[in-house]
């Protein structure tokens, strides 16, 4: 499986010249739960978690100029737009929350499977899909609400969020202990 995360710098649209990502190729990933978390600190200085794990990757773009942040940029997540072509994320997303700085990996390892209040300052969104209708709202104290696009299916999840993170990630589930 092949996970990225990447930004463009506002100035030239799809050119990888004006674009700056990082793609990690992880071993099957398909039909179980994971926990991802992704880190632009700049544009030589990302990374990609996978279950807590810093899984490394190679950098794609050659941009040095930081994020683009007009008010014509629209975040997106799952979908990516390249050479008139879209490619959109297959799989199921449990909830997505945005930080206003970068985790330690110890942050990710402590917050990645527990529910979080949405009031914490360093919060700049907080998304967990618990909505009916395609309007995904935001639980942090930003505001900041999204759509959803492309006819996604609703389903309970599963996911493994609860109140406090065990670090317990196999291949399966087998002779596993969970506390509650």
């Amino acid at each position: 499986s092949r996970i990225s995360i990447g930004y463009g710098d506002g100035e030239g649209e799809n050119n990888e010249v004006f674009r700056r990502s990082k793609i990690a190729e992880v071993p099957s990933i398909t039909g179980r739960w994971v926990h991802l978390s992704a880190i632009i600190r700049g544009a030589v200085d990302m990374d990609i978690f996978v279950n807590g794990i810093n899984v490394g990757g190679e950098y794609s773009g050659s941009s040095s100029l930081p994020m683009s942040s007009s008010n014509i940029d629209v975040a997106k997540i799952g979908y990516w737009y390249s050479n008139q072509s879209v490619f959109r994320f297959k799989g199921s997303i449990d909830e997505v929350r945005l930080w206003n700085r970068s985790l330690s990996q110890s942050e990710v390892r402590d917050v990645m499977c527990k529910k979080i209040a949405g009031n914490s300052s360093e919060l700049i969104g907080l998304w967990n899909f618990d909505e009916t209708n395609n309007q995904i709202l935001d639980q942090s104290s930003s505001g900041i609400n999204g759509v959803l696009h492309g006819s996604p299916t609703r389903q309970f999840s599963g996911a493994p969020i609860g109140n406090e993170s065990q670090y317990i990630y196999t291949s399966g589930l087998t002779d596993q202990n969970f506390n509650f």
